[in-house]
Protein backbone atom coordinates (compact mmCIF):
# COMPACT_ATOMS: atom_id res chain seq x y z
CA UNK A 1 0.00 0.00 0.00
CA UNK A 2 1.08 3.29 -0.89
CA UNK A 3 3.13 4.89 1.96
CA UNK A 4 0.92 8.34 1.80
CA UNK A 5 -2.54 6.03 2.13
CA UNK A 6 -1.11 4.50 5.39
CA UNK A 7 0.13 7.55 7.11
CA UNK A 8 -3.36 9.76 6.35
CA UNK A 9 -5.33 6.08 7.57
CA UNK A 10 -3.48 6.48 10.73
CA UNK A 11 -4.73 10.12 11.39
CA UNK A 12 -8.22 10.42 10.02
CA UNK A 13 -9.92 8.69 12.70
CA UNK A 14 -8.13 10.94 15.33
CA UNK A 15 -8.25 14.05 13.48
CA UNK A 16 -11.05 13.84 10.06
CA UNK A 17 -10.14 17.47 9.43
CA UNK A 18 -7.02 17.06 8.76
CA UNK A 19 -8.56 16.65 5.01
CA UNK A 20 -9.15 20.53 5.19
CA UNK A 21 -6.11 21.53 6.48
CA UNK A 22 -4.36 23.98 4.84
CA UNK A 23 -0.93 21.56 5.23
CA UNK A 24 -2.59 18.77 3.59
CA UNK A 25 -1.00 19.05 0.51
CA UNK A 26 2.57 19.13 1.93
CA UNK A 27 2.08 16.30 4.76
CA UNK A 28 0.32 13.96 2.01
CA UNK A 29 1.71 14.89 -1.88
CA UNK A 30 0.19 11.92 -3.29
CA UNK A 31 -3.50 12.17 -2.30
CA UNK A 32 -5.40 14.45 -4.58
CA UNK A 33 -8.17 16.42 -2.45
CA UNK A 34 -10.77 17.80 -4.68
CA UNK A 35 -13.88 19.87 -3.73
CA UNK A 36 -17.23 19.91 -5.47
CA UNK A 37 -20.06 22.09 -4.49
CA UNK A 38 -22.81 19.99 -5.10
CA UNK A 39 -23.97 15.89 -7.02
CA UNK A 40 -23.87 17.32 -10.11
CA UNK A 41 -20.50 18.93 -10.31
CA UNK A 42 -19.23 15.38 -8.92
CA UNK A 43 -20.85 13.30 -11.71
CA UNK A 44 -19.60 16.14 -14.10
CA UNK A 45 -15.44 15.30 -12.60
CA UNK A 46 -16.33 11.37 -12.65
CA UNK A 47 -17.13 11.55 -16.13
CA UNK A 48 -14.37 14.17 -17.28
CA UNK A 49 -11.56 12.66 -15.10
CA UNK A 50 -12.08 9.15 -14.59
CA UNK A 51 -14.41 7.70 -17.16
CA UNK A 52 -13.31 8.98 -20.04
CA UNK A 53 -9.54 8.17 -19.45
CA UNK A 54 -10.55 5.11 -19.23
CA UNK A 55 -12.54 4.71 -22.47
CA UNK A 56 -9.26 5.51 -24.07
CA UNK A 57 -7.75 2.64 -25.54
CA UNK A 58 -4.10 3.87 -25.20
CA UNK A 59 -4.78 4.88 -21.10
CA UNK A 60 -2.92 3.09 -18.54
CA UNK A 61 -6.10 3.53 -16.38
CA UNK A 62 -8.35 0.93 -16.23
CA UNK A 63 -12.10 0.62 -15.03
CA UNK A 64 -11.23 -2.94 -13.43
CA UNK A 65 -8.32 -1.13 -11.72
CA UNK A 66 -11.11 1.41 -10.09
CA UNK A 67 -13.75 1.84 -7.43
CA UNK A 68 -15.60 4.89 -6.65
CA UNK A 69 -16.21 4.56 -3.03
CA UNK A 70 -19.61 6.82 -1.80
CA UNK A 71 -20.50 7.79 1.33
CA UNK A 72 -23.88 6.56 2.22
CA UNK A 73 -25.28 10.06 3.00
CA UNK A 74 -25.36 9.85 -1.14
CA UNK A 75 -26.93 6.97 -2.00
CA UNK A 76 -29.68 7.72 0.19
CA UNK A 77 -31.26 10.39 -2.03
CA UNK A 78 -31.96 12.52 1.19
CA UNK A 79 -29.33 14.50 0.44
CA UNK A 80 -30.38 18.40 0.65
CA UNK A 81 -33.35 16.63 -0.57
CA UNK A 82 -32.21 15.90 -3.75
CA UNK A 83 -31.24 13.05 -6.11
CA UNK A 84 -28.84 10.70 -4.44
CA UNK A 85 -25.24 9.81 -6.50
CA UNK A 86 -26.72 6.91 -7.86
CA UNK A 87 -29.04 8.44 -10.24
CA UNK A 88 -26.88 10.93 -11.63
CA UNK A 89 -24.45 7.66 -12.23
CA UNK A 90 -26.77 5.89 -14.70
CA UNK A 91 -24.57 6.41 -17.57
CA UNK A 92 -22.47 3.96 -20.14
CA UNK A 93 -19.68 2.09 -18.89
CA UNK A 94 -20.18 2.90 -15.19
CA UNK A 95 -22.91 0.52 -12.94
CA UNK A 96 -22.95 -0.60 -9.29
CA UNK A 97 -20.85 -3.14 -8.02
CA UNK A 98 -22.68 -6.52 -7.32
CA UNK A 99 -22.16 -10.20 -6.50
CA UNK A 100 -22.25 -10.71 -9.57
CA UNK A 101 -19.81 -8.62 -11.47
CA UNK A 102 -17.45 -8.12 -8.68
CA UNK A 103 -14.80 -10.21 -10.38
CA UNK A 104 -15.71 -9.25 -13.92
CA UNK A 105 -12.91 -7.51 -15.42
CA UNK A 106 -14.88 -5.87 -18.42
CA UNK A 107 -13.50 -2.46 -18.93
CA UNK A 108 -16.21 -0.30 -16.33
CA UNK A 109 -16.55 1.94 -14.27
CA UNK A 110 -17.93 0.58 -10.66
CA UNK A 111 -18.93 2.28 -8.06
CA UNK A 112 -20.32 1.43 -4.26
CA UNK A 113 -20.81 2.53 -1.25
CA UNK A 114 -18.12 2.57 1.68
CA UNK A 115 -19.18 0.15 3.76
CA UNK A 116 -20.18 -2.13 1.07
CA UNK A 117 -17.03 -2.48 -0.24
CA UNK A 118 -15.00 -2.98 3.20
CA UNK A 119 -12.65 -6.54 3.40
CA UNK A 120 -12.22 -5.50 -0.88
CA UNK A 121 -9.47 -3.36 -2.93
CA UNK A 122 -8.20 -1.84 -5.74
CA UNK A 123 -5.48 -0.14 -7.07
CA UNK A 124 -7.45 3.45 -7.34
CA UNK A 125 -10.02 4.48 -5.16
CA UNK A 126 -12.03 7.57 -5.76
CA UNK A 127 -13.83 8.20 -2.37
CA UNK A 128 -17.04 10.71 -2.35
CA UNK A 129 -17.64 12.30 0.85
CA UNK A 130 -19.10 15.01 2.50
CA UNK A 131 -17.14 17.17 4.64
CA UNK A 132 -14.89 15.47 7.15
CA UNK A 133 -16.34 15.38 10.83
CA UNK A 134 -16.57 12.88 13.71
CA UNK A 135 -20.17 11.57 11.46
CA UNK A 136 -18.20 10.04 8.86
CA UNK A 137 -14.87 9.80 9.80
CA UNK A 138 -15.36 5.92 10.18
CA UNK A 139 -16.13 5.81 6.09
CA UNK A 140 -13.83 7.92 5.49
CA UNK A 141 -10.74 5.55 7.03
CA UNK A 142 -12.58 2.23 5.51
CA UNK A 143 -12.76 4.07 2.13
CA UNK A 144 -8.75 4.96 2.15
CA UNK A 145 -7.79 1.94 3.14
CA UNK A 146 -9.32 0.22 0.47
CA UNK A 147 -6.86 1.64 -2.26
CA UNK A 148 -3.18 0.46 -3.11
CA UNK A 149 -1.96 2.50 -4.67
CA UNK A 150 -4.00 5.65 -5.00
CA UNK A 151 -6.74 7.72 -3.48
CA UNK A 152 -8.39 10.68 -4.90
CA UNK A 153 -10.62 12.13 -2.21
CA UNK A 154 -13.89 14.57 -3.81
CA UNK A 155 -15.66 16.34 -0.77
CA UNK A 156 -19.10 17.61 -1.50
CA UNK A 157 -19.46 21.12 0.60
Amino acid sequence: QNPDIRKLSSEILEHPVILEDENFEEWFPNIDINRQKNLQDVKSHIVKRILTPIRETDSSLKGQDCIILIESTFLRGSYKGKEDLRELLIIRDIEELTETNVGDTANKLRYSSVLKFKGLEKKNVFLVISKPSELNKYEIFVGITRAILNVEIIIVD
